[in-house]
């Protein structure tokens, strides 16, 4: 049984958020009103995953992110953003919380970011003992335009980030997170070309649109190429798609929250919290993030 742990003043929005998590049998939900009840009731009992308002009275969503990575790491954040609340919710992607739901897209948004996280923290990291030896590694991949390759490959990496033992397991959420936006990016706005038509409602795999591309050449023989470097000290992916790219110079600036508070621009804006280095080609189809550790004589 899966526990999530619901923090919100609001009981409108509480019951909202039970409505759509407990289509879900196997997940049992808590409830909180604030920080200060949801911080008491980790400590008797740590759920899998919190999902967090950002204002609310006592110790709002952003001092609770605090709390759990200060007395709880392997407890994944996801926050609820408000109109208006764009620059807590990234303050709060940068102090630790591993994704963001707009509350104005929880019908349509909650419930695959949830299962996107609780399936990167319940993997499994079977080759840990024969990863920790690891001291340098680059490989390279071409990945066939196939959404079903993305979780595998992503669980790869988790395993080798999480063996390495280079940061805890929120961490290991957050780098896994940001590799799976940038191929998702490559493969639905790079080979399918589908920006428009994902634009409003997100990614769906069984949409008619996005079942077309997947078997229409040229779309479907595309690939994507992914470089990883990892090592001790930094890990490093490189992802290119053959699209046709994008003008880089429409990105929004890492300060601009007005894409970010209309729902655009999400995939960029995990990955620049997540990354220490976000980079683009100027062609617009390849991406470069890198992730660097500290090691302490205690460890990373």
């Amino acid at each position: 049984m899966t526990t999530i742990l619901v923090v919100d003043d609001s009981r409108v929005d509480q019951t909202l958020v039970q409505g759509i998590l407990s289509n879900d049998c196997d997940v049992e939900l808590r409830f909180a009103n604030h920080g200060v009840e949801a911080m008491e009731s980790i400590r008797k009992e740590t759920p899998d995953l919190v999902v967090t308002d950002l204002m609310m009275p006592e110790m709002d969503g952003l001092q609770l992110v605090r709390c759990i990575r200060q007395e709880s790491p392997e407890v994944p954040v996801i926050v609820m953003t408000a109109m208006g609340s764009a620059a807590n919710a990234i303050e709060a992607l940068e102090v630790g919380a591993a994704s963001f739901v707009p509350k104005l897209q929880l019908t349509e948004r909650l419930s695959d970011t949830v299962g996107q996280v609780l399936m990167l923290k319940h993997a499994g990291h079977p080759y840990g003992g024969v990863v920790k030896c690891l001291a340098d590694a680059e490989l390279t991949f071409r990945l066939r335009s196939d959404i079903t390759l993305i979780p595998q490959f992503v669980d790869l990496v988790q395993k080798t980030t999480s063996g390495l033992e280079i940061c805890d397991a929120t961490e290991t959420i957050r780098i896994s997170l940001a590799l799976e936006e940038a191929l998702l990016n490559a493969l639905v706005h790079g080979n399918y070309e589908l920006t428009d038509e994902v634009a409003g409602n997100g990614i769906n795999p069984k949409s008619e649109v996005f079942c077309k591309r997947s078997a229409e050449p040229p779309y479907c023989d595309r690939v994507i190429f992914v470089k990883l470097h990892v090592s001790g000290d930094a890990v490093t992916f490189v992802v290119r798609d053959e699209g046709p790219g994008f003008d880089v110079a429409q990105l929004p600036d890492e300060h601009d929250l007005t894409p970010f508070e209309g729902g655009l621009g999400r995939g960029v804006r995990l990955m620049r919290s997540f990354m220490d280095q976000v980079t683009f080609n100027a062609q617009g189809n390849e991406v470069t993030l890198v992730r660097q550790f500290q090691r302490t004589a205690d460890g990373p």
